[in-house]
């Protein structure tokens, strides 16, 4: 790669020092000068980032040399965040008073201070030493374009949205036929299964997705269900998922005989096998398993199923032809093949132009060419054309990106991922980390699109901008990346066309993992691998979590956890002080958080949504960079007043049936979303046009008190409110 993570990371912090410098004016007097030195290095540095970069791979010294650029940065980063925290914690303290005598410091400020001074001191001497190593190992300055310069030119010459976010089904109208005619066959009656198999990338999601969202098929069953399986599954979440689509299972009781999700939950598997059994026992039922690993997975999974001999099917893609034996009744694994040359020059133009444009003469051998090299995988297809869109339309701009690909022979898996290095090596430096983020999460997921930038502006990977906020840009590079093909929309919002959920291409997650990998980004941790190396900085975790996390990983700045079970409470929390985000949503067992939370006071993104949760704490006031709160579907009814003196907050989720006290007094310039879910006392109206700067409320109160007084134009934007 030409530029990577540490290049993203370096810009990212100078961006910090420079919006410090700024913001923190009065707190920074006495060490404002070693601030200034450190930030004027460090552009001195990044120029010979860029060097380093470009030839780590295979050389031991530049890798050396770049761990050590990005350690430098991670202390700053630390330093920083300290230094808003003490900022923040003084003007709450004095109040008006500290507005008289801001430049003037107590004792114990001091004694911080000169804390924060000597800290500089040492990093001084590291960027000294990094200065004396670039020039023993020969590295040079070879200067370019800021990030923000680059991602702009690249989104001027990026195509406007087209209306084809899929991967366009190209070739395969025939197969579709094909299955649909197996699935609707009325001289089969008993339950059957069908198998779509094919190695990765060959579209067998895409073409399962087109033939479960037929007219046709809607119409013949009575019920159906979609589920991912993936590698690391559970049979009886499976199963409990596709309860609560063939079955409409709500979260609330509309008929006292219905089965809620509380109530789907705690049933254990024989009691979900018996009501499953009888809910589909008389209807004529489609359930899609997609993305199948294990042989395995039938052989539990069958008798959950009943055969009513009245045309019920399931479907089932893979890439192993075994697993499709295994699953075998009626009808034979339908083969997936490998598109044509004709089919696949047509689909790399249909996204390299996506306005459909006709291709420009002395462009089309050489797009034969580029089409052939593909392999016939549509996913290769469709990552080569989302770069091309962003290129020129002339011979020299798609002559270089020929010359950069692999031309020698090998298997098509491989032909793929050095397509999609390709994709990924062309993006603007500071998308990398954006998109390396996404491979965090569990195979298959539908990703919202919200929460991802949330995500991204917590981990401090968008930068701020004069004209537009943090999210706003972010929304700008996800766009990006999905003209660029790196991911998929799976739903956007009827009016506007904003994205509001993506999911990623498995082999495209596999790669940004091995990258993340690499690069020491990210670790992902499963059952299988729960180790976590003692200098990450980022980790997910995935059904399980190490309970010595906090020992063996001190320096961990980012915690994901996805469908996490808990063996020993909130212990693993304990240490973890440098954490910027913590998301523990779907956390079982997580019944409340320890006093010590407090103590985090560089977190930015607390995500608690559908826990078991009942209280915070109260040291949760000491989180004074906290930027988001999500406790939406928890059991907590209460947050305390001084939660709401936090002036960093830009984003709050609230449970349902929540109590929350009315947000008196500090400063909300920042909060751009609120969002109440049906709170059935403790706030009206008034107290939320006290919320000055909301740039959306989504569904309210229901109160007697609602009056226009609402639409007060400190409140800039009120879109979605409900009151009754």
């Amino acid at each position: 790669m030409e530029r990577a993570i540490a290049e993203a990371l370096v810009s990212s912090v100078i961006s910090q020092l420079a919006n410090l410098l700024a913001q923190e004016a009065a707190f920074l007097s006495g060490v404002r000068d070693q601030v200034e030195w450190v930030k004027a290095q460090l552009q001195l540095l990044q120029g010979f980032l860029k060097d380093a970069e470009s030839r780590k791979r295979g050389d031991a010294r530049m890798e050396i040399w770049i761990k050590q650029m990005k350690d430098v940065a991670y202390e700053i980063e630390d330093i920083i965040g300290t230094i808003k925290y003490m900022g923040e914690r003084q003007r709450q303290r004095r109040g008006f008073m500290g507005t008289i005598s801001r430049y003037s410091h107590k004792p114990g400020e001091l004694i911080t201070l000169h804390k924060i001074g000597s800290e500089i001191e040492k990093i001084n001497e590291k960027i000294q030493n990094l200065f004396a190593s670039k020039d023993t190992y020969g590295i040079t300055d070879i200067g370019g374009s800021s990030a923000v310069d680059e991602i702009s030119q690249s989104l001027r010459q990026s195509s406007p949205h087209s209306d084809d976010d899929d991967i366009d089904v190209i070739g395969f109208e025939n197969d579709k036929k094909e299955i649909v005619c197996q699935l609707l066959d009325g001289n089969e009656k008993a339950r059957c299964v069908i198998s779509i198999v094919g190695m990765g990338g060959l579209g067998k999601t895409t073409l399962a997705s087109k033939v479960y969202n037929d007219p046709a098929i809607k119409k013949y069953f009575d019920t159906s269900a979609w589920v991912s399986v993936s590698q690391s599954y559970r049979v009886i979440e499976l199963v409990k998922d596709i309860m609560k689509k063939v079955m409409g299972i709500k979260k609330k009781k509309e008929t006292t005989t219905e089965i809620t999700e509380e109530d789907l939950e705690q049933m254990g598997e024989e009691e979900v096998r018996e009501k499953l059994r009888d809910f589909l026992r008389d209807r004529k039922y489609l359930v899609v398993m997609d993305d199948v690993w294990s042989v395995d997975v039938w052989g539990q999974m069958h008798p959950f199923f009943p055969n009513g001999n009245n045309g019920s099917r399931i479907l089932l893609t893979t890439r192993e032809m075994e697993v499709a034996n295994r699953a075998r009744s009626s009808f034979p694994p339908y083969k997936l093949h490998t598109l044509d040359d004709t089919q696949s020059l047509e689909l790399l133009c249909r996204k390299a132009f996506p306005l459909k444009q006709d291709v420009p003469a002395d462009l089309k051998e050489l797009a034969k060419r580029l089409a052939k090299r593909c392999g016939g995988l549509p996913l290769a297809l469709v990552a080569l054309g989302g770069l091309l869109s962003g290129k020129d339309s002339t011979y020299d701009a798609w002559w270089s990106v020929a010359q950069s690909m692999n031309w020698e022979d090998g298997p098509d898996g491989k032909k793929c991922f050095n397509i999609l290095g390709l994709s990924y090596n062309d993006l603007p430096y500071l998308l990398k980390p954006c998109f390396l983020y996404i491979a965090a999460f569990p195979e298959d997921s539908i990703i919202s699109a919200s929460k991802l930038v949330r995500l991204w502006v917590a981990g401090g990977f968008i930068p701020e901008e004069q004209r537009r906020t943090m999210e706003e840009t972010a929304r700008v590079w996800l766009d990006n990346l999905v003209q660029r093909c790196m991911i998929q929309v799976v739903e956007r919002s009827k009016a506007g066309g904003r994205v509001k959920s993506i999911r990623i291409h498995d082999l495209l997650r596999e790669f940004g993992q091995s990258e993340a990998r690499r690069d020491g980004f990210l670790q992902i941790c499963s059952s299988d691998n729960m180790a976590v190396s003692i200098w990450s900085h980022r980790a997910a975790f995935h059904n399980r979590i190490n309970d010595e996390v906090a020992v063996s990983s001190p320096h961990l700045r980012t915690l994901l956890g996805f469908n996490l079970i808990l063996t020993n409470g909130r212990r693993f929390l304990n240490g973890l002080n440098l954490l910027r985000v913590l998301d523990l949503e779907g956390t079982r067992d997580l019944k409340e958080l320890p006093k010590q939370i407090g103590s985090m006071i560089h977190l930015r993104y607390l995500g608690l949504r559908n826990t078991s949760l009942k209280r915070l704490p109260s040291s949760i006031r000491h989180l004074l960079n906290l930027q988001t709160l999500d406790v939406s579907g928890t059991y907590i009814y209460w947050l305390p007043k001084s939660f709401w003196k936090i002036r960093t907050l830009r984003h709050v989720y609230i449970n349902l049936h929540m109590f929350l006290s009315a947000p008196i007094g500090g400063d909300h310039k920042n909060l751009q979303t609120l969002q109440i879910e049906e709170s059935e006392f403790g706030l009206d109206a008034m107290d939320i046009v006290r919320l000055r700067g909301i740039r959306f409320i989504k569904k309210s109160v229901t109160t007697p008190s609602f009056t226009t007084e609402v639409h007060d134009p400190g409140c800039r934007e009120k879109q979605g409110w409900r009151a009754g």
